[in-house]
């Protein structure tokens, strides 16, 4: 090659050393773009998602609330779930906090005295001032929506002198609270009504009331004589949750409720809350025992109450049982659970047995009650007949913790002309074991005889369908063991089997198992 020719080469040369330079740089920079596109593809369906899409998914992922009705607390909300939203990022935070049925669970904690140490090192005395805060930053959070507002702790806070902070607060949202839970003793209840009346504080939209005392003021609560009166103006109340605190002493537009609950009643305050309440639907009483033999045993009838519960501690030896007391001719849902209140006498099995719940009282009462479609027993009666059952026109029973010979009668009867129970569809009962082996049971007999006795009775309901003496098929099954341990075993034979099947497939809701594995299932 002659000079000329190598001058030549040396810069095509470098030229193209550049090219393959830029090409290596290229190349090196693909791998981060390549990984940030990877990324934004991976988290690009929930970055995209429009802030209407977002805050209703916040929405749905919101615990379901509990009915306070039946005993069930709300979950924490407002505290827990939502915060939880806003913690994730700012545009989800953004979101959460302009979503407003996120913030509709308010619960605001009390105290009388809370401490903080000062500047100057002596202790001081802080206000109500934070508490009312929170209230009417939540408030406003949940813009438009009806709000459910909790009070706990000291009651007495509403003794101090800038509780009217927090009035103020519940003043700005007190035309949205749909439900108040009020939890401290009489004592700061009749103070939060003295600032009510003071500050004109009204609760035009309240739907659900609950009143819980501590349990401590008990006899507090039947000294005072002073009656609440912040609800009376209530029009919307329909439901009202009393504990220790009698319904004598509020002033409610009582012919408006429909649901009560009330916890630690006399019987005479019962009697009392269904005088006032006499447009009542539902009811569920908790009666302690002492004086109800001092209550006339005429009957109090109710003609608007259709769902009643009762769990009583009673002195059967002593005391009539609360039954006597009552006549619901509307009545269709009853639940009854009694107990001695005496434990040595529930449990000491070598002393004389007193009847905890007399089959004749319940005999009785539930012939007061025509209209009666379901029948729930937490207790039954030692002579284990089920004569005060047999005319009943109930749909649906349960009976909880019964012996073997109850189960066996009533599955035998079941399947036997004339049919027992002849419009029950829908039947749980739950078996009290009594091992004899580590591999046999009462409850494996119990499945036979329920199998058999109820695929008896719908075989001959398929069979003479037009029979007018025929009875319901029983469309749901649900027989449980008491027993705790889940590793038994119970030996059921092939035909048994084949049985169950049978049942299953003539449209049958089955279930058979122990009550622990039914409390994992759910």
């Amino acid at each position: 090659m002659n000079t000329e020719a190598i001058r030549n080469e040396i810069p095509r040369i470098e030229t193209e050393i550049g090219h393959h330079k830029a090409a290596t740089e290229i190349l090196r920079q693909r791998p981060t773009l390549l990984t940030k596109q990877l990324q934004s593809n991976a988290t690009f369906s929930i970055d995209a998602l429009p802030p209407e899409i977002l805050s209703e998914i916040f929405v749905q992922c919101l615990p379901p609330k509990g009915c306070l009705m039946k005993g069930e607390e709300n979950p924490l909300r407002a505290n827990s779930t939502s915060l939880v939203f806003a913690q994730v990022c700012s545009r989800w935070r953004t979101i959460a906090i302009q979503t407003p049925f996120l913030w509709t669970d308010i619960r605001i904690h009390l105290t009388s005295r809370q401490r903080t140490r000062g500047d100057d090192g002596e202790l001081q005395t802080s206000t109500l001032a934070r508490q009312a805060e929170k209230l009417h930053v939540l408030g406003q959070r949940s813009g438009s929506c009806f709000v459910n507002v909790k009070l706990a702790g000291n009651g007495g806070a509403f003794c101090a002198p800038d509780a009217k902070l927090l009035v103020t607060a519940l003043q700005r949202c007190s035309a949205r609270i749909s439900v108040l839970e009020v939890f401290f003793g009489i004592e700061g209840l009749e103070a939060f009504d003295n600032l009510a009346a003071k500050f004109d504080l009204h609760f035009p939209t309240l739907h659900t009331l609950r009143l819980d005392l501590d349990a401590g003021f008990g006899s507090a609560a039947s000294s005072h004589s002073g009656r609440i009166k912040m609800f009376s103006g209530s029009q919307r109340l329909r439901a009202i949750m009393l504990d220790v605190l009698p319904s004598t002493r509020l002033d409610l537009p009582w012919s408006q409720i429909t649901h009560f609950r009330g916890q630690c009643y006399a019987l005479s305050q019962c009697q009392q809350l269904l005088r006032l309440a006499c447009n009542v639907e539902s009811a569920y009483f908790s009666l302690f025992p002492g004086e109800r033999e001092l209550v006339p045993t005429d009957p109090l009838v109710h003609n608007g109450l259709k769902d009643l519960t009762i769990c009583e501690c009673y002195a059967p030896d002593e005391e009539p049982h609360v039954l006597e007391y009552f006549e619901f001719p509307s009545l269709r849902s009853f639940s009854l659970s009694s107990e001695n209140a005496d434990p040595d006498k529930n449990w000491d099995s070598d002393s004389e047995q007193v009847e905890i719940l007399p089959p004749d009282c319940v005999s009785a009462f539930l012939r007061r009650s025509p209209s009666l479609q379901s029948l729930t027993l937490h207790t039954f009666w030692e002579s284990h007949e089920l004569d005060p059952l047999a005319s009943l026109g109930i749909t649906e029973l349960k009976i909880t913790t019964t012996s073997f010979v109850v189960l066996t009668d009533l599955f035998g009867r079941l399947g036997t002309a004339p049919f027992f129970l002849p419009k029950l569809t829908h039947l749980e009962v739950e078996c009290s074991e009594r091992f004899r082996h580590p591999w046999s049971s009462d409850f494996a007999s119990c499945v036979a005889c329920a199998v058999n006795g109820i695929l008896r009775r719908n075989t001959s309901f398929k069979t003479n369908k037009p029979a007018t003496a025929n009875p319901s098929p029983i469309t749901r099954l649900k027989l449980t063991s008491n027993w705790c341990f889940p590793d038994l075993s119970y030996i059921l034979s092939d035909l048994q089997l084949a049985d169950m099947r049978t049942l299953k497939s003539m449209g049958v809701d089955i279930y058979i198992g122990t009550k622990r594995q039914l409390e994992r299932f759910f």
